[in-house]
This record gives C-alpha cells, structure tokens and sequence, in this order.
C-alpha cells in the first residue's frame, strides 16, 4: 500500500493530510465574473466518463464548501489528465453572502492567462461530475469551457464553468459528489494547467 497527499477543505480553510492509495500562478479567474462560454462538441483527450475517474481516490477533498486549487500537472492515476474532486455533503449555498454565491458551484482556469486571440480561444476547462451520494456513482454529465477574447483591450478572461447554468443544472444539498476537472492549453493531456473547484 502506498500513500499519497490529498487536500480538504474546510469551509474554505485548505489542509493537506496523507491517505491510503495509489500512488501559485497569477491572474487566476474569479467565479464572481460573466461566464464564458460553454463547448461541448470536443472530448478532452484521455478525459472521459470512465469507471477510474469516478472511483479513484480523490487529490482534493471539499467538506461541505470551499476552494480546491490544483498543482499545475495532475492526473498520474487511471483517470489521465485530470483533477479529482470530491464535494462531500455539498452545503448548497445557504446562508453564503460572498457575490460568488449566484452561481455556487464553479470550474475555473487558474493559471496565467493567453496573451493572443489564438491562444485565448484555445485554453479550456472541462468539469465531469458523478453523484456520489449512492453506489454506484451516478453520472451526471460532462461540460467544457473555452476563453473568450476581448478585441478593444486585447485580454483574455479565462474560462469559467458555472456548473448550475450547464446541461449538468444545479447540485442537491446534502449530496456529495466526484468532480474530474481539466484546464488544458488544446485538448492535449500534455498541456494541463492549474485549474480551481469553487463550491459554496
């Protein structure tokens, strides 16, 4: 048996703690901002609703709310190229004030962001999502984000999937879920990049 780290957060407060399995960048998005838009035409390479990317062990844990950050590489495990997340006995926003809150459950691009149209238009989050509440998970669906580029100031605002205005809809309180998220730069599992889990 070996050990690997895994990341919880607490009500927003992250920890890292060791497990049983197998074995900081800037200009991050903000779930408060305008969505992007959603893609859903491609399937991320090696991404896919497979059995070990609802079943292998997570490398974040979320309790109730809060905030998982990835490394900027991810996905040694079964599940190629993705972040496992799991949100166990989601709060479903009540009581949150923070503007974050209209859109409570949020995958975003959390590395720096492409300085040319092309490459802008080429960085993406992809989010797949089981329900974890009974066995077998179930899943839920899968939804892609790609930048969007603003021509008058030449910038680009990251992607940005809020899962409540996807073909996945909103989460269910008290239900605890598996999210396997993406950013990649193309659809390459080679170009991965930090990618952040919002829930509150």
């Amino acid at each position: 048996m070996t050990f690997q780290k895994v990341r919880i957060s607490i009500g927003g407060l992250g920890f890292v703690v060791g497990c049983a399995g197998p074995g900081p960048a800037p200009d991050s998005a903000d779930p408060a901002e305008d969505p992007t838009r959603e893609v859903t035409s491609q399937t991320h390479q090696e991404l896919s609703n497979v059995a070990a990317c609802a079943t292998d062990p997570a490398e974040a844990l979320i309790l109730r709310h809060g905030v998982s950050s990835s490394p900027a590489s991810y996905g040694g495990g079964t599940c190629t190229a993705a972040n496992l997340v799991d949100l166990v006995n989601y709060v479903g926003g009540v009581g949150c004030q923070m503007p974050q809150c209209a859109h409570p459950i949020a995958v975003s691009w959390d590395a720096a962001l492409p300085e040319t149209q092309a490459d802008c238009e080429a960085a993406q989050v992809a989010a797949y999502v089981w329900d974890k509440t009974a066995s077998p998970p179930v899943y839920k669906g899968a939804v892609r984000a790609i930048g969007t580029w603003n021509a008058s100031t030449a910038r680009c605002s990251g992607p940005i999937l809020y899962i409540d205005q996807t073909a996945i809809g909103a989460l269910t309180a008290g239900h605890s879920y598996r999210f396997a998220v993406s950013a990649r730069q193309g659809t390459s599992a080679a170009n991965t990049r930090r990618v952040v889990t919002w829930a509150f």
